[in-house]
């Protein structure tokens, strides 16, 4: 996206750009709500006590609700063209990973 803005009709290439970007960040997010889904009825099969499995479901909420947040400043920006209100933006995501062998409840 940071080379389009120099190009004829950069702007109209951003906004395709980050068109696909939403839809590949909603995939991802739906993905974490599975993953939460799954975790919240299984905990107790993959031997983790209670508090594990709430410190990790309180991650993944705490992911999805930042990636939401970020979208919608996203697309405020440059969908939109409108300022964001500085008490909205997002100055950092904190992506913590949980170990993959916790969270595979095959």
């Amino acid at each position: 996206m940071t080379h389009t803005r120099s190009k004829k009709d950069g702007k109209r290439k951003r906004k395709a750009i980050f068109r696909k970007m939403k839809k590949l960040t909603r995939v991802v997010a739906n993905h974490a709500i599975e993953h939460f889904e799954l975790l919240d009825k299984h905990w107790e099969q993959k031997g983790l006590s209670r508090k594990q499995a709430e410190r990790i479901l309180g991650q993944i909420s705490n992911f999805v609700d930042k990636l939401a947040r970020a979208i919608r400043n996203a697309h405020e920006r440059i969908i939109g063209e409108r300022q964001v209100a500085s008490s909205n933006i997002l100055l950092y995501f904190d992506l913590r990973i949980v170990p993959f062998e916790l969270c595979k409840l095959s």
